[in-house]
Order: structure tokens, then C-alpha cells, then sequence
């Protein structure tokens, strides 16, 4: 509600230099039924004023203020244009960049976010850890839990993030979608060899 009101405020502002004003709303889809107070000022906006309200998920947003406005789909990123710009605007070398493409799955300012964070090749630590569980080597695995403690914030969340993407990519070997899946090669040996031992019931508990 206060973000609401401050919004509101916002747009009744009169423009610094005299000219045309434009309001962003980002995540408009999380403005819920609070969003209805906004409904005459986007009906009605000040003389000279555009208000965008960006949002991933149109069907979360209140059906009054979608008949509102001018719909506008935006296309994610191709894995091509986001590995160019993670290597020329992050300075990504050409392998980091296809990892995190991938973990990316089409977001660029997750693929950024990642990017920056990422020092070490998470399959390389993931996958030893599947292979451990699975033989039930509990030394490896005390061994292991040792190495992540010693990891910084932002490693293990990234390190959570490249988990929970490998499983996902798991299903898509079960319903024959193999040419959707986003993994390297070494990976997609590995979840192979995983989805033929798991059910799909199964990965959904592991994730």
C-alpha cells in the first residue's frame, strides 16, 4: 500500500525540465488488488505522461489493469546473445560463459548475477557429490560437507542454484525432450545415467 502511494505521488509530479515524464513499474504483477488504486491515474495519466509497468507473469496482473494498457511481449535472450554479452560486457571466457548461459535459462540479470560470482565450475563439485550419495560413500561425503562450509555466501548459493537446474533438466530425459536440455556434455552423461535410476516422483523430492 505505501509503495502504491508513493507511486501515486510520484506521477503527480511535475517534470524537472517541463518535458514528458515516465513512470516504471517493475514487477507489476505483485501489486495484487492494491493495484486498483492506481486504475484512474493509469486511465487518466497526467497531460504528458507514460506509465510502463513491466511484469514476467501477465496472468498475476489484476485483469482492470491489464484492459487498461498497451501489451507489449518482450523475447528472452538466445543463449548466443547472452554468452556475447557475459563475454564482452562481463569479460566471461568462452566456457564460463556457456555454464552460465545455461543456468541462466534465457535470464540476463541472472546470467550477470551469476557471472560475477561464479570462480569455479560448480558441476565439478556437484557431480562428485550425486556420485557419492549414490554409492553411499559416507567419508567422501563428510569430506565434502567440509569443502562447502568452507565456501563463501555466494558460492554455495550459486553452487544451489547449478543443483537445482541440473535436476530440473532431469524430467526432460523421461519425457524424451533430450534436445531441450540445458547441459554440457559431461553433464548430460551424468543426468542420463541419473534419470534411468531415478522415477520422476523421485527427482520432484530431491528438489
Amino acid at each position: 500500500t505505501k509503495e502504491i502511494s508513493r507511486i501515486s505521488q510520484q506521477i503527480q509530479m511535475h517534470s524537472y525540465e517541463g518535458g514528458p515524464k515516465v513512470q516504471l513499474i517493475w514487477g507489476a504483477d505483485y501489486l495484487g488488488k492494491g493495484g486498483n488504486k492506481l486504475l484512474k491515474l493509469i486511465e487518466e495519466p497526467p497531460e504528458n505522461t507514460y506509465i510502463i509497468m513491466i511484469a514476467p507473469n501477465e496472468e498475476k496482473i489484476l485483469s482492470t489493469i491489464v484492459s487498461r494498457c498497451q501489451t507489449f511481449y518482450v523475447k528472452p535472450f538466445t543463449p548466443g546473445q547472452i554468452e556475447d554479452m557475459l563475454i564482452n560486457y562481463q569479460n566471461a571466457d568462452p566456457e564460463k560463459a556457456k555454464e552460465v548461459t545455461k543456468l541462466s535459462e534465457g535470464n540476463i540479470s541472472k546470467a550477470f548475477a551469476l557471472a560475477e560470482g561464479q570462480n569455479r565450475s560448480y558441476s565439478d563439485v556437484f557431480l562428485p557429490w550425486l556420485r557419492d550419495c549414490y554409492t553411499g560413500n559416507g567419508a567422501a561425503l563428510v569430506e565434502w560437507s567440509e569443502k562447502i562450509a568452507k565456501f563463501t555466501r555466494s558460492d554455495q548459493k550459486y553452487l544451489i542454484t547449478y543443483s537445482l537446474h541440473f535436476l530440473r533438466q532431469l524430467p526432460l530425459f523421461k519425457i524424451g525432450l533430450e534436445e531441450k536440455i540445458l547441459l554440457g556434455q559431461k553433464e548430460m552423461n551424468s543426468a542420463r545415467n541419473l534419470s534411468n535410476l531415478l522415477t520422476i516422483d523421485k527427482i520432484s523430492g530431491i528438489q
